[in-house]
């Protein structure tokens, strides 16, 4: 049986999402769906892409679970602390960007693929001062982990 270490299972792992992450994200590829699919693409494609994203997120928890690296650093008391309360304010900051991005229209489930009401781009709340802030928030949540492996 072959053993694969933590970080090269987790490298190739992340290359295969990215390739297909980003396979579904172009719009050449959305295009050619659409003409072969008619208009179930356009009313489903977000939902599907939320599901395979979720989907696949679940082997990069494994992998960290159970196919762990050696330890980058660790961050004792009372800093933990400290890092804990950012973690709790970003994840406090992403459910609000979420509900301003519109949980439905998140999901795919909203009014024919676009947010209801909505008519261009977003631009109060988080919108006003970043591109992302979902993935921001996240981010930072992320990064504020006391331990790095």
């Amino acid at each position: 049986m072959v053993m694969i270490a933590g970080p090269l299972a987790m490298t190739g792992y992340f290359v295969l999402f990215a390739l297909v992450h980003s396979l579904l994200a172009d719009p050449r590829f959305k295009s050619r769906a659409g003409r072969c699919m008619g208009g179930i693409f356009e009313r489903w494609f977000r939902l599907a892409f939320v599901f395979l994203a979720i989907i696949m997120v679940l082997p990069f928890v494994y992998i960290l679970a159970f196919l762990p690296g050696r330890m980058i650093y660790f961050i004792p008391a009372p800093f933990t602390w400290l890092m804990a309360a950012g973690q709790l304010l970003a994840a406090v900051a992403l459910l609000a960007a979420l509900r301003q991005t519109g949980f439905a229209y998140f999901l795919g489930l909203g009014h024919g693929g676009s947010k209801a009401g909505s008519s261009g781009l977003v631009t109060d709340g988080f919108y006003c001062h970043l591109r992302n802030p979902l993935f921001f928030f996240g981010a930072f949540f992320l990064w504020l982990s006391p331990v790095m492996t």
